[in-house]
């Protein structure tokens, strides 16, 4: 027995020397599983848990992130909120962790939520709640940039987890893009990400974790800055998720920055494995591979809502026009919308900010149903505002919009969709800032002096319109005119092909 264990000693130290030589001395593998932007898609989502839940088969080493955005969207979002509650007790050995996105703060009361007013006061008291009762469920959510009025972090909010995963100690934290939506700013001071660098260099050096995760909620370049931000100061992250934007998708292999599809139409699945603290190879990022929902998924709750809601009833026949979107761009369904506005208040033109509008109604062989027009229009509830405004003033609301083509680029938050009789003319100036020129509408160039000191009895969404003097909210919402217009093209197309839309000229050149 003695020589035997004396053998046994020598193969086992033989190996770890091999190991040690040769650089595979790998302490352990996370299986990564990364969503974000869901807003509230209650069937892909639970189509994602589900494939989570036969995947994982209790094992310890499974780490769920989602970067954001969980609320704000069709179905309801105490639904949606009920269904990652129940994903985790379902399986208590998977570790969730969850930041916060901008949407996350405003989102709308659902079908189930009677009585409930759609205001910043309720839109913050969901959120509270949701918050808890995620904590109660074992739930961590992370954001490092948020600060209550009084300068703390509100409660069940961490600025950072720490989380084991199959031997590792990984520090996961998150930061959430700041908008001006009064809901959030009544009641939160959202920090720039790079201003919390320094405490995020302070934890790491108190908890010595073995990986760092960021949960970004914002665009591609701000997470790279953030990163080499980070790098500066010494602190190496091994991988970010980036969010917020809901065109662009992407895994950067190389800089570790990772964003799936919005709505819930991607889930990112790959393994991180990281060395041993005695060595110090950089981590790895393993079998990285897409997962996507599938048509025939089914689910009882969601099935109950789909009925209760009439989400899949019919609102016109046919798809007329391929209604495509593209973010701070001029854009077909965005040109729709803002004509649909436009005709139900009888204005001048329409004009719609962008952001209101997301998902496409592409043109295929099947009805328009309510699916189709809620999740192009989420935020659908908002009332339809009609103003009269001069030349010069409509100048004014419309000049962030076309400053930020230069300055925002793909991130201009401020954009307005206008309705197709629209045509905008813009130069540099000298600060190389995108200035107004000539405004036209139904080709008559409103800056003209002739026009300067005329009304324009303007259609815009009621989010827009909150600031503007003397505006009168009609008795229809977004959803309204948009529902109206789609069924009048179904009946009787404006144009055959595609839909026309507005126009944009920076320095003559053609802005799409």
């Amino acid at each position: 027995m003695h020589l035997y264990y004396i053998y046994i000693v020598k193969q086992v130290n033989e190996m770890l020397e091999n190991n040690i030589n040769n650089n595979i001395n790998f302490k352990g593998t996370t299986d990564c599983y990364v969503l974000s932007d869901v807003h509230q898609e209650a069937r892909k989502f639970a189509d994602f848990l589900d494939t989570i839940s036969k995947n994982s088969k209790n094992m310890s080493n499974v780490l769920l992130l989602n970067n954001g955005d969980l609320f704000g969207g069709v179905y309801s979002r105490n639904l949606t909120k009920n269904l990652l509650i129940d994903f985790k007790k379902k399986n208590p050995y998977i570790e969730v962790v969850t930041t916060l996105g901008n949407n996350d703060f405003i989102s709308e009361p659902g079908y189930d939520e009677n009585g409930v007013a759609q205001n910043a006061q309720t839109q913050h008291s969901f959120i509270k709640s949701a918050i808890k009762d995620f904590n109660k469920a074992g739930i961590k959510v992370v954001c490092a940039n948020i600060k209550d009025k009084s300068g703390n972090i509100p409660d069940g909010i961490q600025p950072y987890s720490t989380v084991y995963r199959d031997g590792d100690k990984i520090l996961i934290t998150g930061y959430c893009i700041e908008r001006k939506d009064k809901s959030m700013q009544d009641n939160y001071n959202l920090l720039k990400e790079e201003e919390t660098i320094d405490l995020l260099k302070k934890a790491i050096d108190k908890e010595k974790p073995d990986a760092v995760i960021l949960l970004n909620h914002d665009y591609k370049g701000v997470c790279k800055k953030l990163k080499q931000h980070a790098e500066t100061n010494g602190i190496k992250i091994d991988f970010t998720v980036g969010g917020h934007d809901h065109e662009h998708s992407y895994h950067d292999l190389k800089e570790r920055v990772y964003h799936p599809q919005a709505f819930a139409r991607e889930m990112f699945n790959f393994k991180l494995v990281i060395p041993s603290k005695e060595q110090k190879e950089q981590s790895e990022i393993e079998d990285f591979n897409s997962i996507y929902p599938s048509a025939e998924y089914d689910n009882e709750k969601v099935e109950q809502e789909e009925s209760l809601t009439g989400l899949s009833e019919e609102i016109a026949p046919r798809k007329v026009y391929n209604l495509k979107t593209r973010y701070a761009h001029p854009n077909p369904l965005g040109t729709f919308v803002a004509d649909s506005i436009k005709e139900i208040a009888n204005a001048d033109a329409g004009f719609v900010i962008g952001s209101a509008i997301r998902s496409p109604i592409e043109k295929d062989d099947s009805a328009i149903t309510k699916y189709d027009t809620k999740t192009a229009l989420p935020r659908g509830n908002t009332k339809v505002s009609k103003v009269e405004l001069t030349p010069l003033e409509l100048k004014d609301l419309l000049s962030a919009s076309i400053e930020g083509i230069y300055t925002l680029k793909e991130e201009n938050g401020n954009f307005f969709q206008c309705s197709s009789n629209v045509k905008i003319v813009a130069e540099k100036n000298n600060d190389e800032k995108s200035e107004i020129k000539e405004i036209y509408i139904d080709n008559d160039n409103i800056l003209d002096s002739k026009n300067l000191d005329k009304k324009y009895v303007i259609a815009i969404d009621g989010f827009s319109a909150r600031n503007l003097e003397n505006k009168i909210d009609l008795d229809s919402n977004m959803l309204d005119a948009l529902e109206t217009k789609l069924k009048k093209e179904a009946k009787q197309p404006t144009k055959q092909g595609d839909y026309p839309v507005f126009e944009i000229i920076c320095d003559g050149e053609k802005y799409v």
